[in-house]
This record gives structure tokens, sequence and C-alpha cells, in this order.
């Protein structure tokens, strides 16, 4: 950050991530379990199951030169849970394998889980957790399968943290990465638990306010951090124009639907220089006391505002500047959503802000979503 230093977030989110990887691959469920080869190079115990099973990364299973499609069978003695596997290939002799197939033993018939191609040095396959005795892993390969290494988990879901999203309607909806996660949230700033507000569908959020939000999984045993998401008022009533002609796939609604990943950009024209100029109708009176402007987030800069103004104005004809000759530092760099306060608060209907020059001075601008601060 601007300190020098690693933000105290991502140490924290980093020190969350090494204790979920400790846990999660602390049990490797083949110890102890019984190994079943469909074929064994040569008949001979310097190539049977159990190598890819030791731990000894110089060990491997072998078949024959001229079996290339081959089985592993894992008897662990009794059900348990798996939803993740470890493969390895002896990848000294060369990447061999060119499709994989993982079944589990289930009501007395092996059903498919997961699939894939290559395996290479090592390849970490997850699926969705099932109970079972019984695990087949069924390799194809462009010569003889040779596995050093496999290792069998059962690794809790990391919960993703909840997204929150508010449209230009006032609608708000609550998702996230996580598969079939249990959302709780609060409006009122208290810390959502089991006991909160369940979401189910979206819900109108109009007015200015705080959403938290956390994710649940496994019954409620394991939860995410919780977000917060501060809302001022919804763009209901809002529209926005411009000095300059948009994008034909970027329209500029896409500057206020409340989307981060929809963005407006403007037409892509050389000869078009700035100052680019747009203009927010807020469709009534409010006390303004900022503006936010968040560009781009697909990874690239071209079109960031660097260099720009804000002006008010209660009828769209008297215009008073409120930020003259600003800059967003480092937004070539850093991407983040820019809050800018005024020096003190304007009644004002309308917003104007003026793109002096983007980051490559290129003449045109992109806004992922543009905002007032009325609080």
């Amino acid at each position: 950050d601007k300190r020098g230093l690693i933000h105290e977030n991502d140490i924290k989110a980093l020190q969350g991530l090494k204790t979920y990887v400790d846990n999660a691959f602390s049990i490797d469920y083949s110890d102890g379990a019984t190994i079943v080869a469909s074929n064994i190079r040569g008949g001979s115990k310097n190539f049977e199951g159990n190598n890819a099973f030791d731990k000894d990364e110089e060990t491997y299973w072998a078949t024959d030169d001229n079996v290339t499609q081959a089985s592993l069978e894992v008897d662990f003695g009794k059900e348990i849970e798996v939803n993740c596997l470890l493969l390895q290939e002896y990848i000294r002799l060369g990447q061999r394998i060119k499709g994989f197939t993982i079944e589990v033993l289930k009501d007395a018939k092996y059903i498919e889980v997961a699939k894939g191609i290559t395996i290479g040095n090592r390849r970490l396959i997850k699926f969705k957790t099932i109970k079972t005795q019984k695990l087949r892993i069924t390799f194809n390969g462009k010569a003889c399968p040779v596995i050093s290494n496999i290792e069998v988990y059962r690794v809790p879901e990391m919960i993703g943290k909840p997204i929150i999203r508010r449209n230009k309607s006032g609608e708000v909806r609550i998702f996230s990465d996580s598969p079939d996660p249990i959302y709780y949230y609060t409006t009122d700033g208290s810390e959502p638990g089991r006991n909160s507000i369940k979401y189910s569908t979206p819900f109108i959020f109009d007015n200015p306010g705080e959403i938290k939000a956390k994710a649940f999984l496994d019954s409620g045993d394991s939860s995410s951090e919780t977000v917060t998401v501060e809302f001022d008022v919804p763009k209901t009533k809002w529209t926005l124009t411009s000095s300059s002609k948009s994008h034909g796939w970027y329209p500029i609604e896409n500057a206020i639907d409340g989307n981060p990943e929809s963005t407006w950009f403007t037409e892509k024209n050389k000869e078009t220089k700035s100052p680019l100029t747009m203009t927010l109708d807020l469709g009534e009176l409010l006390t303004v006391s900022g503006f936010t402007y968040l560009p781009r987030q697909d990874g690239r800069n071209e079109g960031n505002i660097f260099k720009y103004q804000v002006e008010v104005s209660k009828d769209g004809k008297q215009w008073t500047t409120v930020l003259k000759d600003r800059e967003f530092s480092n937004i070539g760099n850093n991407p983040v959503l820019q809050k800018v306060m005024f020096s003190k608060p304007f009644t004002a209907k309308f917003l104007r802000l003026t793109c002096i020059d983007d980051v490559h001075t290129e003449g045109w601008v992109n806004v992922a979503e543009l905002g007032v601060l009325t609080r």
C-alpha cells in the first residue's frame, strides 16, 4: 500500500488461506486403504498399485507397455466422505496421460464424479462431496500410465465472501461463487448471524444505508467473513448524458446501472480530444457532499479518467465549480473506487464531471459506475 507495507486485510486473508490449506489437506484418506490395480507392469512389486499411495515420489505404479488404459481401485474399508483427489505422474518418464475419470461406488455401481484430460507433474481435482467406500480412477495414456502419487481428501468448502449488489431500481441481490450457500443479512448495522434475516429473493432497499451479509455452509457450521456495503440514494431517477458518443456495445446507461461489471465506453475516435463532459441528472434536488467514480474492472486501464473537474447545478443552467484541476492518483495501476468529498455540501439536481485527460491521453473515457455522496 502507500506505506510500502502489505495491508492488514491482505495479511488476514493470507493467514486465513494458510489455515484453510493446512486443515484441508491434513488427512489423506487413502492411508491404509486397499489398492487393486487392473494391470501391473510385469507383475512386479516394483510397479504395484500401492506405489502410487506410499508418499514416495521415486516409486510409481506402471502398466505393461501395451496397456495404455488401466485403473486403480481404492477400498477405504468403510464409507467416508470425499471430494478431492491429488494426482501426480512420474514426470521424469514424460507426461503420458491424455485422459482420466474418477468414479465412486454408489448403490453397488460406479458413477462418474469427475474427469479430465492431462495430469502432468501434479493436479488437484475437486468434485461434489459424496459418501462412498470405494473409488476408481481410470487412466488413458499416450503410452503406458506411470503414476507416482495419489492422495484422497475431504476438503471443507471454501466459502466465498457474499457479493451485495443494488441495481438502478433499488433492488438488492446477494450472491457468491460458493456452491449453495445460505445468506443472512442485516440493515440495522448489527452483525449478521443465523438469527438475522435469511436471504431468499432480491429485495428493495431504496434509502441510504448499510447492508451487512454473511454466507454459511455445512448446516451453518462454517461461515464467511462479514461483508459490509454502504449505499447512498438509489439511482432510480437518474439519467446521464455526455458530450461524446457512446461505443455501440457499451451504452451510457451502464455507468449508472449499479453493476460494476458493466462499463460505459465513449466512442474511440483518435480525432476526439479532451475535455469530455458527462452530466448526471439526479431527478431531484439533493444535498450533495461528494461523488464516486469506478473505472473499468476488466484488468485494463485504457480510458480511465485521470485529470478532472466537477461542477454542480440546481437547474442545469447555472453551474458552480466545486473541484478544479484534480486528478485520480495512480488510477492507471490501481483502478479502485474513487470516493471524493467536496469542501462543503451543495444543493444540486445536476452534477457535471469533466475529464480533462485520461491515463493514456487518448481522448476517450470509461465509467463502470458514477455516483454521488449525500451523507
